[in-house]
């Protein structure tokens, strides 16, 4: 489940975020999380639990590359938060992921963790996330490329 707060002037920091009253977030009841063509940047929130006993590695993926500026934030203690920044506005060679869509490494450790998104774009503003193992990863990029390669030959 992702939740979602509309920041229409794009003033508001990580801080303001996780201390905003908790009902200014409205539940996403959509698959994929959609605002249409806006000037507003958004605030995804969402928990992820990790039920083992160690620690997790999956993906993150936002399948969506026509998204400007993608920031996440993850917790690293004491109310503080690490920033990665993405969006097709960055360089490519800058990813840590060389993927078209947008993929972000997480390690977690158990139990839960919640984790924010703020997504701004000139163009549409759908949001498909989803969180992946790696191998799916690297599996889904690999069949995409195929896919890609087959059309394009095509033409």
């Amino acid at each position: 489940m992702v939740d979602y707060l509309e920041d229409p002037d794009g003033g508001l920091a990580i801080g303001d975020v996780v201390s905003a009253v908790p009902d200014r977030f409205r539940p996403s009841h959509d698959a994929v999380p959609h605002f249409g063509l806006t000037g507003s940047s958004y605030w995804l929130r969402f928990t992820l639990v990790n039920p083992g006993r160690g620690p997790l590695s999956f993906d993150l993926v936002i399948a969506y590359p026509q998204l400007d500026e993608i920031i996440l934030y993850r917790p690293v203690g004491r109310g503080t938060y690490a920033m990665e920044l993405s969006g097709d506005r960055r360089p490519f060679r800058e990813r840590e992921v060389p993927d078209v869509r947008f993929v972000f490494p997480l390690h977690q450790d158990p139990g839960a963790v919640t984790y924010y998104l703020r997504i701004r774009s000139i163009t549409s503003l759908r949001v498909p996330i989803s969180v992946i193992s790696r191998e799916e990863t690297y599996r889904d990029s690999v069949r995409d490329a195929g896919l890609n390669g087959l059309y394009y030959g095509v033409l």
